[in-house]
């Protein structure tokens, strides 16, 4: 979104180029991150809804566009709304709240989640000071055919957090990839 921005508020000019032989805008997401080459399917415009599942069964993923001051209070208001299960992120902020829906083939358990950030929160610009954000990630288990998911959250505190009853550690390759790459060298 702040690229889209920056192109229509400040860099007109650049808003339409391309590279020769591709109709995409050189300036996109999708081009500049190489998605294609990934084989990672962008979705957009920013906001856009992703959905998994079917009628009885659906979990939709967005940025997410709800901010409530206070641990658990987004995930409150967004579980409060929903009618399926919800994965969304925009808040940076570790949470998770789950509710009974009742539809035609009776009740079923649904869960709204923020599975937090992967930026590093004294690097990343924020709104404020000192920012409310964790560190996180989640693995959202999907079985179609049975109709059931489960969703696991992994906090992530000094590079370090715990999946399957192991430990996992980070390290920080900063120092090593910009040797190799030569990145900061001045030339």
């Amino acid at each position: 979104d702040r690229i889209k921005r920056l192109l229509t508020e400040r860099a007109t000019h650049a808003a339409g180029l391309t590279a020769i032989g591709d109709d995409r805008p050189a300036l996109s997401i999708p081009r500049l991150l190489a998605l294609d080459a990934l084989a990672v399917e962008y979705i957009e415009p920013y906001g856009e809804w992703f959905y998994l599942g079917s009628d009885d069964l659906t979990l939709g993923w967005t940025h997410g566009n709800k901010v409530r001051s206070g641990g658990g209070a987004t995930v409150q208001a967004v579980i409060k709304e929903a009618h399926h299960s919800v994965a969304f992120g925009h808040i940076h902020r570790v949470e998770m709240a789950h509710r009974t829906v009742y539809g035609r083939h009776g009740p079923r358990d649904i869960v709204a989640y923020s599975p937090g950030c992967l930026c590093d929160p004294t690097r990343t610009p924020g709104a404020a000071h000192r920012q409310d954000w964790q560190l996180g990630a989640a693995l959202h288990h999907y079985d179609l055919d049975a109709g059931r998911e489960a969703v696991e959250l992994l906090t992530i505190r000094e590079g370090w957090t715990v999946y399957g009853g192991r430990q996992i550690v980070g390290r920080d390759y900063g120092a090593a990839v910009a040797a190799a790459t030569g990145w900061g060298q001045i030339a």
